[in-house]
């Protein structure tokens, strides 16, 4: 077996999310609400947040410091025409991002795993033309999907003490 063709995979950091990256996924939490609310239209979530997934891969899956602006974070966003309320899937997935993200922020899950889920929904809902019911009906199933439950739901109590 000739070794010298081995791939040398990059280092992704694991751990848990730094500042900017916990305010980050805070900001998708807090559109998510806007559109659950109206004041966002759906479209509007998705192509902003593929727009900042876009320059967050182009920067290595990483966000250097607090000078990163969030497409999802200007005020702008809030001034995109509505097209009406959400559906009740598009609401469904809202709640189902809020959940996932704020699980992630809670238990420490690493900023990259927490974009690969994120790229993955975004782009199949982008690839179907922001049309959440279309990418449903190719048997799309976001990766969020019942998050919103899961994240909602007591994990009991500590059957014994460790130590």
């Amino acid at each position: 077996m000739n070794t010298s063709t081995a791939t040398v995979v990059p280092e992704i950091p694991n751990g848990p999310m730094s500042a900017p990256e916990v305010a980050f996924c805070q900001q998708v939490k807090k559109v998510a609400e806007a559109a659950i609310e109206g004041r966002v239209p759906f479209f509007a979530v998705i192509t902003n947040l593929r727009e900042d997934l876009r320059r967050i891969r182009e920067n290595g899956f990483q966000i250097a410091d607090s000078s990163f602006e969030a497409a999802i974070a200007k005020p702008e966003i809030l001034l995109v025409p509505s097209r009406g309320p959400l559906s009740e899937a598009e609401a469904g997935f809202m709640r189902d991002l809020q959940g996932f993200v704020d699980f992630a922020i809670r238990n420490g899950l690493s900023f990259p795993s927490v974009l690969s889920i994120l790229m993955h929904d975004v782009g199949e809902i982008f690839a179907h033309g922001i049309d959440l019911e279309q990418a449903k009906a190719a048997h799309f199933l976001p990766k969020v999907t019942r998050w919103a439950r899961w994240n909602a739901e007591p994990v009991g109590e500590v059957e014994e003490q460790l130590g």
